[in-house]
This record gives C-alpha cells, structure tokens and sequence, in this order.
C-alpha cells in the first residue's frame, strides 16, 4: 500500500515513533522489528516490522530534510514458501522515485 502523508511541524522520526506509538496502542499490532534508518534510492527514512493481522514492513521515505511531504509505504509478502514474492517487492521498491 502506497500513502501520502504530511510531516507537518515534525522530523521525519517523529512522524515515524508517532506511527509506531499509534499501531501499538490499537492493540492488535505488535513491533516486531525496531526502526531503523533505510536509504531506498536516495531517499532517506526509516523502516519497522509489525506483527497483527499478518505480518507487514513499514517504510517512510522523504526526498530530503526540506520536503514536509512522505510517502508511507506498507506491505505484506510474507514468503514461506520462498516463492520469490521479496524479490518482486524489491524490483519494485527499486523504481520508486520521489518528485517533490
């Protein structure tokens, strides 16, 4: 899943540990991967793991420090089968560009 989303007055961790906080106090989510800080084709931002209806990775991304805009993307390919699934998600990962 692909979402906009607005930094407003905050840092892009903020955005990130405020995201968190929210899946978590829902209660039917837990973090099972701490953030961490990611680069995804130039961009920076963060990653983290959670574990509720499935399990899904989380990545925020922002072109630089100046844009207030992110993109939020979430997914879910849990492979157990090693079927290759984390090889298309990267392939497409790995063709995302940011304009603005």
């Amino acid at each position: 899943m692909f979402e906009k989303g607005a930094l407003q007055d905050q840092t892009l961790e903020e955005f990130v540990d405020l995201r968190i906080q929210e899946m978590m106090s829902v209660g039917d989510s837990t973090l099972v991967q701490p953030k961490k800080k990611i680069t995804l084709n130039s961009n920076t931002g963060f990653t983290y793991e959670s574990d509720g209806f499935g399990s899904a990775t989380h990545l925020i991304i922002q072109k630089n420090k100046d844009t207030k805009t992110v993109l939020i993307i979430d997914y879910f390919a849990h492979d157990v089968q090693d079927r290759g699934y984390q090889k298309e998600v990267d392939a497409i990962l790995s063709s995302i560009v940011l304009n603005n």
